[in-house]
């Protein structure tokens, strides 16, 4: 299993909308998305993973909407091939997703709204493709 090691995260995009009255309205049906990226050094020692998490209102995404993406800077054993890359993906992004989970569920707060606690996508290392640079 190859080591991988977060060393920080930050967050350079982040965007709420809420047009709604909790109130009145109970039930909210959202759907989630999560596109998720690694762009590696040229050492192949040291890479940035891209979460991006979308949390929109089906009905109506001009009525509740989240946005943020966080990039995670993280070291690691040398990646030497695709199998090990596979690896650095999955474990990566189970590594970031507690932080936008947290995220959306402050910002939830934050707004007014009761937390949501968004889950984890399900993610094997059969689930990744390898696209070459």
């Amino acid at each position: 299993m190859v080591n991988v090691d977060l060393v920080f995260q930050k967050v350079p995009e982040l965007h709420i909308k809420i047009n709604f009255n909790p109130n009145e309205e109970k039930n909210l049906e959202i759907g989630v998305n999560s596109p998720f990226s690694i762009n590696y050094a040229d050492d192949n020692k040291h890479y940035t993973a891209i979460l991006e998490q979308r949390v929109v209102s089906k009905d109506d995404p001009e009525q509740f909407s989240i946005y943020l993406k966080i990039e995670g800077y993280f070291d690691c054993d040398e990646i030497t091939n695709d199998q090990m890359k596979k690896e650095v993906h999955v474990q990566s992004y189970y590594r970031l997703f507690p932080y936008a989970q947290s995220l959306v569920a402050q910002m939830c707060v934050v707004a007014g709204l009761p937390p949501l606690m968004i889950k984890p996508i399900k993610m094997s290392f059969e689930d990744v493709v390898i696209t070459p640079k």
